[in-house]
């Protein structure tokens, strides 16, 4: 029969005043670089680029705004109904002729920054607008009227999508303007007409260079020689 008996292992004297327990090792000491040793920063390397702008310049003004009217090619039914609308409750028969700034864009577009840049106000103002589309969003020449009520004593306002400090206005996008200063001719007798400022000189929502708005001003003026209507 065996028997064992525990004890402490440092307890043992070979282990507690041996050699073994008592040298020490010691590694080489580390050396120390006198440079940095973080990575240097890439040197930049500037690149000069030239860049060609193309501006798309549509001809001006490509509609007789005189023309007699013989049918709506970009006013619906729908649309007409809607600018009757805006055209019993408005207190001014005048339209200010404005752009969106985009290249891209519709009335739901113009709606959403509303409520970004000028809160409550702006999107009740959009209930009495109307947009007319270049081909992205709404198509080229589309009209869309605001739903909303007409209030205020300022002119209606209707919105060109573009940006015309880069493009011009499309064909379709004069026509239907045409057909919108008809309309709203016939059922105001008259109306008054302005522009918003180019983008240029900072103001939002502003007419750009390429807008040529003095040739449409003039544009609107009926020759000496017209019809009474």
């Amino acid at each position: 029969m065996q028997s064992a008996s525990v004890m402490p292992l440092f307890a043992t004297a070979s282990l507690a005043h041996g050699s073994s327990f008592q040298a020490r090792s010691l590694s080489d000491r580390v050396g120390c670089s006198g440079e940095s040793l973080f990575r240097s920063a890439p040197t930049v390397k500037l690149v000069k680029r030239r860049e060609i702008v193309v501006r798309k310049v549509v001809s001006p003004i490509p509609v007789d705004f005189h023309a007699p009217r013989k049918e709506w090619e970009h006013l619906s039914q729908g649309v007409r109904r809607e600018l009757d609308r805006l055209a019993a409750g408005a207190e001014v028969k005048a339209v200010e002729i404005r752009a969106t700034g985009t290249r891209v864009g519709d009335l739901d577009d113009l709606v959403r920054r509303a409520k970004v840049l000028g809160g409550t106000g702006e999107v009740n103002h959009m209930g009495q607008a109307m947009v007319v589309g270049r081909g992205e969003g709404a198509g080229d020449g589309e009209v869309q009227v605001g739903k909303g009520e007409v209030s205020g004593a300022g002119p209606l306002a209707l919105y060109l999508v573009g940006d015309f400090n880069e493009v011009g206005v499309t064909r379709a996008q004069w026509a239907a303007l045409d057909e919108v200063m008809d309309y709203l001719a016939m059922k105001w007798g008259k109306v008054a007409v302005s522009v918003r400022p180019s983008t240029l000189g900072g103001g939002r929502l502003g007419l750009g260079a390429l807008f040529p708005t003095e040739r449409f001003l003039r544009a609107l003026v009926p020759p000496l020689n017209a019809p009474a209507g």
